[in-house]
């Protein structure tokens, strides 16, 4: 079932149009029944006009009354689910307001910005780092694929523990013995610290590594024409 204005009916015009006039009870809930189960609106063949959804708002508690609850749920599960705010908003003039709209990331998925979405991205970022020819970003890449790491919440959530890690020789160990529950015996305590001296020299690759990943990050956003 699909809203709008374009395609509509003769007969649903004038239904409507009775409707708004203010006809009998009975009548509109007859209109009513008449719109919600027309086969060529069910099918998406013809709209719905969205001022059904008023009509329905003004009478609802009327409907209820007089119809059988089957009759009034066939048309409530249509119209009464799709008016379920504040009749505040209704009130709202958009030309006389300034507006903001949060949308989710999935709005810049189409065409004309045609930004992968979360699932899709670190596919996308991996196949554009194999191009650069670089043996830090090229690694990580066969690493993701051999592993299935198809999600850059992941490659993300590593990258920043790794972060802290290779900074804080404290912090890894704290890491290791929550992961593994060593003892604290000496050959296990030398281990640490080799581990430890170990990954903190490897910081700058780390660095360069993420700096990388986020400039092809940045690079795939920022020249995306909004959509």
């Amino acid at each position: 079932m699909e809203f709008g204005t374009e395609k509509i009916s003769v007969l649903q015009r004038n239904l409507l149009k009775g409707c708004l006039l203010g006809r009998d009870i009975r009548e509109i809930a007859a209109a009513l029944s008449n719109v919600v189960t027309d086969g060529d609106i069910t099918s998406g063949a013809e709209q719905i006009h969205p001022q059904w959804i008023e009509i329905y708002r003004k009478y609802s508690t009327r409907l209820q009354r007089l119809l059988e609850p089957a009759d009034f749920k066939s048309i409530a599960d249509v119209l009464g689910q799709l008016f379920q705010v504040s009749e505040a908003i209704t009130e709202l003039k958009p030309d006389k307001l300034r507006l903001a709209f949060l949308l989710g990331a999935g709005c810049s998925k189409p065409a004309p910005s045609d930004i992968p979405t979360v699932k899709e991205l670190l596919p996308d970022l991996l196949e554009r780092a194999r191009r650069l020819d670089r043996d830090d970003l090229t690694r990580l890449a066969d690493f993701c694929s051999e592993e299935k790491i198809d999600n850059i919440e992941d490659l993300l959530t590593a990258a920043q523990l790794g972060t802290f890690c290779s900074r804080n020789p404290i912090v890894l160990r704290l890491v290791d013995f929550l992961l593994k529950r060593s003892g604290r015996d000496e050959e296990t305590a030398i281990a640490r610290r080799r581990i430890a001296y170990a990954d903190l020299s490897s910081v700058a690759f780390l660095q360069e590594t993420l700096q990388g990943l986020f400039g092809l990050l940045t690079s795939r956003m920022l020249p995306a024409k909004p959509n």
